[in-house]
């Protein structure tokens, strides 16, 4: 989206702690921890919602099926 502005700011976007030898700084390790920890709870909340859906979806299944007559054949 943005990506037309890239030439007119090359160094900016070149920067980074790593590679300009600043690899030391304790700013660098909290970043990389809280990378981390924003990465992995997006993940589980996506596979929490994909594991609820499906609960659900199974607990009306059964519902519904306890809920026909005898047999629990439907017609």
């Amino acid at each position: 989206m943005m990506t037309w502005l890239l030439p007119f700011f090359w160094s900016e976007a070149r920067a980074c702690a790593v590679c300009f030898g600043q690899a030391d700084q304790p700013g660098l390790l909290s970043g990389l921890g809280w990378g981390l920890v924003v990465l992995l709870s997006f993940t589980f909340l996506g596979i929490s919602g994909i594991v609820l859906a499906a609960w659900r979806i199974e607990r009306r299944r059964n519902w519904a099926e306890a809920k026909l007559p005898t047999g629990g054949m439907r017609p």
